[in-house]
């Protein structure tokens, strides 16, 4: 029975769904991947030679969570304890906003040369200023940065998983110590807004006390009660965000205790468990 594995053989965890890599092309499109030469040839033999091979376990997983709840600690444990690659929506936008990268040039056409540095770089805070004042400039900063954001990510992943097919025919030319699995964890503020559930296996929500936030907050970033409150009544309710994960990750207490609720939840899943991986 091989119900619980994708179409491009990758096994997902739990809900028996077809997804993983080829579901990126099918939902997202090819053209963000039209620019990497090999992609027909790897995916043909990938699809043909592993769709019920046992041994390949590969997981695409989200992450999301509220202002101050700790993502950053879950994601740490992920890359370090779990051999996660993980990839961070915000960071890949701030590098794409670099010159000559792909929001670059379009940010700085709608919002002026105001926003640029002496040396020509966007300075985030100048641009944040505008835009958080202002809720259509936001919506036109969302819409300039997101499919480029979208784009990358998907590059990143055929990376990945382009590296797990190498890695499968070194193992065939008697190379040791080679894993063909791939985790790849995915972290938004608005993954569930942005559609990421569409290529992701499951998501999963990091939650953590209001009050525990607020302190966070103040001491990790210097903001005031009311700056924090007013972040968390735009963001995803914590009812909702409990009615579509598929975890919750209780990150209010002690890092041993977040540890322990991470490899318990990964013990659950026996495609992302530590023996597999």
């Amino acid at each position: 029975d091989h119900a619980g594995h994708g179409v491009a053989g990758v096994k997902t965890v739990g809900s028996g769904q077809n997804l993983g890599v080829k579901r990126v092309y099918s939902l997202w499109g090819w053209g963000a991947f039209a620019a990497y030469p090999t992609k027909n040839d790897w995916v043909e033999e990938y699809n043909q030679e592993r769709q019920e091979d046992e041994d390949m376990k590969h997981c695409i997983l989200g992450i999301t969570g509220g202002v101050g709840s700790g993502k950053s600690t879950v994601l740490d444990i992920l890359e370090k304890d779990y051999g996660a690659y993980v990839i961070q929506a915000d960071q890949v936008a701030h590098e794409l906003m670099e010159p000559g990268q792909a929001s670059y040039q379009a940010i700085v056409e709608h919002f002026g040369q105001e926003i640029l540095t002496e040396d020509g770089h966007i300075d985030r805070k100048a641009l944040g200023t505008i835009v958080f004042a202002d809720q259509e400039k936001l919506t036109l900063l969302n819409s300039l940065t997101h499919p480029a954001v979208k784009t990358e990510i998907c590059r990143r992943i055929l990376e990945q998983f382009t590296k797990a097919v190498l890695r499968e025919r070194a193992e065939q030319l008697s190379v040791t110590d080679i894993s063909n699995s791939v985790f790849i964890v995915i972290e938004a503020a608005l993954l569930l807004e942005d559609h990421y559930d569409q290529i992701c296996d499951e998501i999963w929500y990091v939650f953590a006390d209001r009050e525990v936030r607020f302190q966070r907050l103040a001491e990790s970033r210097g903001y005031s009660r009311e700056k924090s409150q007013s972040m968390m009544e735009k963001q995803m309710s914590d009812e909702e965000l409990r009615l579509r994960c598929q975890a919750v990750i209780d990150n209010s207490s002690t890092l041993e205790e977040t540890k322990a609720m991470l490899a318990g939840i990964l013990q659950e899943r026996t495609s992302l468990s530590r023996e597999n991986l």
